[in-house]
């Protein structure tokens, strides 16, 4: 009996480790090919339910704006300027005196909206500190004051300060889309 020898027939069928390697090869690809559309179906999902969580949030919020704007629009519209108005000449002399007793400062000039000078004297009693001159200046606004030092100048504003907490305020209301030219 004569038997073949598979092993020098090598050219025309692989060997069985050959075939082993390939097939192990071919599962591992399909594992990994299988994971990969796993994740991509897990990524579409989590995106999908971030999306909704995301408009939810959206709606939300735009609800309780809605909800808070009248009220908010009262305190920024009407007690916010008052509490201003009133507060002014009293921060008006903590800064002034604040400036006063700052290193080398002896003289200090204050210039104000004529209307505010007879308010702020009166805060005073008539009797402003050492080293503090008071000016009327009919360009300055209601709530604006300037201070001139020997060390620079400083201004306080709280009508722009009013004005940005307005815009601040604005950009938070959900505005309507203007229609559209046709």
């Amino acid at each position: 009996m004569v038997l073949e020898d598979f092993l020098a027939v090598r050219g025309s069928a692989p060997a069985a480790s050959d075939r082993y390697d390939e097939g192990y090869r071919q599962g591992w690809d399909d594992a990994a090919a299988e994971l990969r559309a796993e994740d991509r179906r897990l990524a579409a999902r989590v995106a999908g339910r971030l999306a909704a969580a995301a408009h939810a949030q959206e709606a939300a919020v735009a609800l309780c704006l809605d909800q808070l704007a009248p009220m908010v629009s009262d305190l920024f519209d009407k007690l916010l300027p008052h509490a201003a108005d009133r507060g002014f000449v009293p921060l008006v002399v903590e800064e002034a005196e604040a400036l006063l007793r700052g290193p080398g400062q002896r003289r200090l000039s204050l210039r104000l909206a004529p209307d505010a000078v007879g308010p702020l004297l009166a805060f005073l009693g008539d009797a402003p500190p050492d080293g503090l001159t008071v000016e009327a200046d009919p360009a300055m606004g209601p709530m604006q004051a300037r201070f001139a030092h020997p060390g620079g100048e400083r201004e306080l504003d709280l009508a722009r300060l009013l004005d940005a907490l307005d815009d601040a305020i604005d950009s938070l209301r959900p505005h309507e889309d203007a229609p559209a030219d046709d």
